[in-house]
């Protein structure tokens, strides 16, 4: 499946995301390129899930990560990719993966909410919050091997149409990739959270600067809340994954 024809899945962003076709005709022809010698995760299809599942006009929390998991599962004799299109999620099966586990725990120390079993992050999506890596494809096995796409370029494309037709929301801004990105949003119409990315590399470093505090311990999930109820907005039911 091609990036325009996933777009035309998702109407509001279609219609928002307009001026992007043609990056997204030349995306897909590096993804082409690379799958003529690699296999390139999440598998097409995929590749704008978090669109598909986060309509622009439900929009509550914005989370910015940097790009997909890199590896892949053995299931029922059947690879499959961790990644799914969702940022940090997986599909159901596959092992929840350490970026996930340290907001799971931080989740739990937060508000006391039991563990999920699944990494499947898609009931989230369904209530507002925006999956969204930096990059959203990579080599199987190789990180940040897309760099050199526009991905970064259409994800700024991205975030300034939630910035500016979004209603008010809750930047969840996880590591420096992504800490570039909140200058595209305008502190008066929305709020902005940032946080170390939750990897076990950077789960616990804050920024010497004060700039961002460590995402363990951030108590992210209780403050989007806090912020969602002063922008007039109806907060996530985090605990859903563990119904």
């Amino acid at each position: 499946m091609k990036l325009i024809e996933e777009l035309e899945q998702a109407p509001d962003w279609f219609a928002a995301l307009s001026g992007q076709k043609d990056r997204l005709v030349r995306i897909d022809e590096y993804l082409a390129n690379r799958e003529a010698e690699v296999p390139v995760y999440p598998m097409r299809g995929r590749r704008l899930a978090a669109l598909k599942e986060t309509p622009l006009t439900a929009l509550k929390s914005l989370w910015v990560a940097q790009d997909p998991y890199p590896k892949d599962h053995v299931i029922n004799g059947n690879v499959v990719p961790a990644a799914m299109g969702l940022a940090l999620s997986t599909l159901p099966g596959i092992p929840v993966q350490r970026s996930l586990k340290n907001m799971y725990r931080e989740l739990q120390d937060d508000l006391g909410y039991p563990i999920p079993d699944s990494g499947d992050l898609t009931e989230w999506a369904r209530q507002g919050v925006l999956l969204w890596n930096v990059v959203l494809t990579l080599d199987a096995g190789v990180s940040k091997s897309h760099v050199k796409s526009e991905w970064a370029q259409f994800t700024q494309a991205v975030l300034e149409v939630c910035n500016e037709q979004a209603p008010s929301f809750v930047f969840l801004s996880m590591g420096g990739d992504s800490h570039k990105m909140t200058e595209l949003i305008d502190e008066e119409r929305h709020r902005i959270i940032k946080t170390s990315h939750p990897s076990p590399l950077g789960a616990r470093k804050a920024s010497k600067d004060g700039s961002f505090c460590a995402f363990m311990g951030s108590r992210c999930f209780s403050r989007i809340n806090r912020n969602l109820k002063d922008l007039g907005r109806s907060p996530i039911d985090w605990s859903v994954l563990a119904k």
